[in-house]
C-alpha cells in the first residue's frame, strides 16, 4: 500500500487517490455533468503504422478509423519511453521514468516508487472510482511471485479501487497457454505448455481459480465493461485504464479474424494482423457500450500504444517471425529514441469538447495525461518537475503549437524534440558513469528537421549550429533536473511540505498514522487488499496515512539502534505527516524469521524489540503509540530459537499496556511453512486491522 497522498495530490506523500476530467456536459445517465468519465486505452507494441487510419494497406481497424474521424487524431503523439515498463510509468505519473528510478541502468527498478503520485490517486481526490484492466508490468501482483528486481506493487497499491491485471505479457490468445518459441520474436518450434497461474490474470489480488481461454483483448474488455456498467448504473464518475496485451509476444492470432480478413496471407502475418484487428474490435465494443449506456458524450476516451513495434532494436527479426509490426515511415522501432520507437498512434474522443475530424500536428505525449487531468480537476500537482503539459488547448483548437519541447532519456540515450527540430544522441550506454549519462558535452548528437524529414534520414546539425547549441543547453538543464529526481530530491521539497501542511489543516476528521515494518511476511503483505479497507470502513471520516518499509531476510539489528531500515521508515513517515496533528500512531510489526538463526540474536531479541518501541516514542515525541505485533507462525521448523522468538513476541505484547499480538499459525502455506499464500496475507491484513482498531478505540479519549 502506498502512503496516503491526499496532501501530496495537492502536495504530500500519501496513498489511495485517483484520475478525472471535469467539464459541464449534458448526461443522459443522470451522472453529474461536471464529472465526466475517463477511459485511457493502450495497446502493447502496436506500431504507428499498424492501423488503417495511418495507412496500413492490409490491417483492418474500422473502429479506430471511426474514432479518428469522430475526435482528434494526434499525428505526432509520443510515449515517455520506447520500452514497456518505463513507458507505463510515464503514462501514470506524467514524469519520465528515470525520474522515478526506472528506465536507465543505475540501480533501475521495475516498480513505481511509493512517493510517486499516479493518475489513479489524483482522480480519487475528485471522488472517482478507478479501475485497471490488462497488462500492468509495474510490479508483481502476488506476494509469493516476486524477486529482488520484480517486487510487489499492485494496481491497488497505485490507487486503483478495482483491478484485473496480469503482471507481464500473456499469450494474445488462450493466455494461460505459453505457445513456446513459435509465438516469440524469432520464431521456432511449437511447444505449448501451461503458465503459472500467478503469471496470468490477478483479480483484485487473487489468481483465478481456473484458466480463461479466448482472446486476451476480449477477456480484459469484459472486465472493463463490467466496471463501466456498474459505475454508470450507480451514477458514479470513473477512471478506467485499459492496457491490452496484444500484439506483444507470445503472438497467437485471433482465429476469427485470421480467416475473415487475412486467410490469403502468410501465416505469420495472419497471426499479427489479426491481433491489431482484435484490439480494434474491442475498442468498437467499448464505444458501442458507452453509447448504449448514454454516457458517451460525458466520457473522455483515448487510445495509443506503449512503444514502437517489436522486437527491440538489436534483435534480428527473422522473415518467418510472427512479429510483423510497422513503424510506418519512421526510423527504427521498440527500444529506440528515433521516431519509430516513440511515435505511436494517438486518438482522443470527447464529443462535448473535441470537434470531429480534428487533426493535431503539434507534439503531444502520454506524459501530458497527468498535467491535463490536474488542470481539468483544478488540483495542484506536487511541487516537483513534470515532463508533460495541459494539451486541452491543442485538442480544442485554441492553439496550434505546443510551446515547449519534450525530453527523452532511455539507457543513456537522450533526445530533445520541439515543434520542428529534434536533437538526439541515440547511443545507449551501460549507465555506470553518471557524469557521462547526463553530460551533453560527452555525447555525439544529430539534428533532424521533422517537418521535412520525419523519417530522420538527414542530419542537419552542421547547417544549424546555433540551434544545436541552444537545444543542448536546454537538454542539459532538463537532464540535471531528471538526475535530481532520480536521486529522490523531489520528495524533499520544503514547498511540498508546506503545501501538505496547508491541506492538512483543511482535512476533515482526525489524522491517524499507521507504520508497517518488518521482515518477509510484512514485505509480502499488500495492505491495500484488506488492511486498509478494514480501517477505512471503521474510520470513514478520518485521514488515514500509511507508511510501509519492510525487507525480507533482515534481522532486527537492521532497525536498532536506529538502523538504516528504521531511519528510512521514520523519514518517510515524517515527510508524510508534516504539519499534521496526529490523533493516533499505530506501529504494526511482523519480523523475527532471521533472528532465530543465531543464538546471540535470539537472546537479544526481547531487548531489541523493546528498544525499537522506545525509539519510536522518542522520535515522534509521544508515549501513546499503539503497537500491534504479528507473532511468527508455527512453521514447524523444529528449532528451539524459533519458538523462543514467538514466545518473546507474545510476552512483550502482553506486558505492554498499548500493545496487542495477533496469531498467524493458521495462515501460513502447506508447502511454505514460513510464508503465506495470498488468502493468508488477506486474513493477516484483516487481523492486523482489527487489533489496531481495538487499541485505537480503547485509548481514544475523544
Amino acid at each position: 500500500m502506498r502512503h496516503q497522498k491526499l496532501a501530496q495530490a495537492c502536495l504530500s506523500v500519501a496513498f489511495s487517490l485517483y484520475v478525472a476530467f471535469v467539464w459541464p456536459a449534458d448526461n443522459a445517465s443522470g451522472q453529474p455533468a461536471s464529472s465526466p468519465n475517463v477511459i485511457l486505452c493502450m495497446a502493447d507494441d502496436l506500431g504507428w503504422g499498424d492501423t488503417g487510419y495511418n495507412g496500413h494497406p492490409l490491417i483492418k481497424t474500422p473502429n479506430l478509423d471511426a474514432m479518428a474521424r469522430a475526435g482528434a487524431r494526434l499525428d505526432r503523439f509520443y510515449v515517455g519511453s520506447p520500452l514497456c515498463v518505463p513507458s507505463r510509468a510515464g503514462f501514470l505519473t506524467g514524469r519520465v521514468a528515470v525520474r522515478c528510478g526506472m528506465g536507465d541502468h543505475r540501480g533501475a527498478v521495475s516498480h513505481l516508487r511509493w512517493e510517486e503520485l499516479t493518475l489513479a490517486e489524483l482522480a480519487k481526490t475528485a471522488g472517482y472510482t478507478t479501475g485497471h484492466f490488462g497488462k500492468w508490468h509495474l510490479g508483481m501482483l502476488t506476494p509469493d511471485y516476486q524477486d529482488e528486481k520484480q517486487v510487489l506493487m499492485t494496481p491497488g497499491m497505485a490507487g486503483f479501487d478495482e483491478w484485473f491485471s496480469s503482471p507481464s505479457s500473456v499469450a494474445t490468445h488462450d493466455p494461460y497457454i505459453d505457445p513456446g518459441a513459435i509465438g516469440r520474436s524469432l520464431g521456432g518450434k511449437y511447444t505449448p505448455s501451461p503458465i503459472d497461474p500467478r503469471a496470468g490474470y490477478i483479480d483484485n489480488g487473487r489468481p483465478l481459480d481456473a484458466p480463461i481461454s479466448g482472446c486476451a483483448a476480449e477477456i480484459v474488455m469484459d472486465r472493463a465493461i463490467s466496471f463501466i456498467q456498474k459505475n454508470s448504473n450507480q451514477q458514479k464518475p470513473f477512471l478506467a485504464v485499459i492496457w491490452f496485451n496484444p500484439p506483444h509476444t507470445p503472438v497467437v492470432g485471433h482465429p476469427q479474424f485470421m480467416s475473415q480478413y487475412y486467410s490469403g496471407l502468410p501465416q505469420n502475418q495472419q497471426h499479427y494482423y489479426s491481433l491489431a484487428t482484435s484490439i480494434d474490435a474491442q475498442m468498437g465494443r467499448l464505444r458501442t457500450t458507452l453509447r448504449e449506456l448514454g454516457i458517451a458524450d460525458n466520457t473522455l476516451l483515448t487510445f495509443t500504444s506503449d512503444n514502437g513495434p517489436g522486437p527491440p532494436i538489436g534483435r534480428v527479426r527473422k522473415p518467418e517471425a510472427r512479429l510483423q509490426g510497422s513503424s510506418g515511415p519512421f526510423r527504427e522501432r521498440k527500444a529506440s529514441l528515433y521516431e519509430g520507437g516513440i511515435r505511436l498512434p494517438g486518438l482522443v474522443e470527447w464529443p462535448t469538447r473535441i470537434k470531429s475530424n480534428t487533426v493535431v500536428q503539434a507534439p503531444c505525449s502520454t506524459l501530458d495525461y497527468m498535467p491535463t487531468v490536474a488542470t481539468l480537476l483544478g488540483v495542484a500537482l506536487p511541487n516537483r518537475p513534470y515532463d508533460g503539459m495541459d494539451i486541452m488547448p491543442l485538442l480544442e483548437g485554441k492553439q496550434t503549437e505546443r510551446g515547449q519541447p519534450i525530453g527523452f532519456y532511455f539507457r543513456d540515450a537522450v533526445a530533445w524534440s520541439g515543434e520542428r527540430f529534434k536533437l538526439i544522441s541515440a547511443q545507449q550506454g551501460s549507465g555506470r558513469n553518471t557524469d557521462i549519462a547526463i553530460n551533453v558535452d560527452a555525447k555525439n548528437f544529430e539534428l533532424f528537421d521533422l517537418t521535412v524529414d520525419p523519417g530522420e534520414t538527414k542530419d542537419v546539425a552542421d547547417q544549424h549550429p546555433e540551434i544545436v547549441r541552444s537545444m543542448k543547453a536546454q537538454l542539459q538543464h532538463w537532464l540535471t533536473s531528471v538526475e535530481n529526481s532520480r536521486e529522490g530530491k523531489d520528495y524533499q521539497s520544503e514547498e511540498a511540505k508546506q503545501a501538505a501542511s496547508t491541506l492538512a489543516s483543511e482535512t476533515k476528521g482526525k489524522a491517524r498514522l499507521f507504520l508497517l515494518s518488518g521482515q518477509s511476511n510484512m514485505a509480502n503483505l499488500d495492505p491495500e487488499i484488506s488492511f486498509v479497507p478494514k480501517l477505512r470502513a471503521e474510520f470513514p471520516d478520518d485521514e488515514l496515512i500509511f507508511t510501509k518499509v519492510a525487507y525480507g531476510g533482515r534481522a532486527i539489528a537492521r532497525w536498532v539502534p536506529r538502523g538504516k531500515i528504521y531511519v528510512e521508515l521514520i523519514e518517510k513517515a515524517k515527510l508524510t505527516v508534516q504539519g499534521k496533528e496526529l490523533a493516533s500512531i499505530t506501529f504494526v510489526w511482523m519480523q523475527g524469521e532471521r533472528d532465530h538463526q543465531e543464538d546471540e540474536m535470539t537472546q537479544n531479541y526481547r531487548a531489541n524489540l523493546e528498544t525499537l518501541y522506545q525509539q519510536l516514542c522518542e522520535d515522534f515525541h509521544r508515549i501513546d503509540i499503539h503497537w500491534v505485533i504479528g507473532r511468527l507462525s508455527d512453521a514447524r521448523l523444529g528449532t528451539p530459537n524459533w519458538d523462543k522468538i514467538r514466545n518473546v513476541q507474545v510476552e512483550v505484547a502482553e506486558s505492554h499496556p498499548l500493545a496487542a499480538w495477533i496469531d498467524t499459525d493458521d495462515l501460513n502455506g502447506t508447502q511454505n511453512a514460513v510464508h503465506c499464500p495470498p488468502e493468508g496475507y488477506k486474513q493477516m491484513g484483516i487481523r492486523f486491522a482489527q487489533a489496531a482498531i481495538q487499541l485505537i478505540r480503547k485509548f481514544d479519549k475523544s
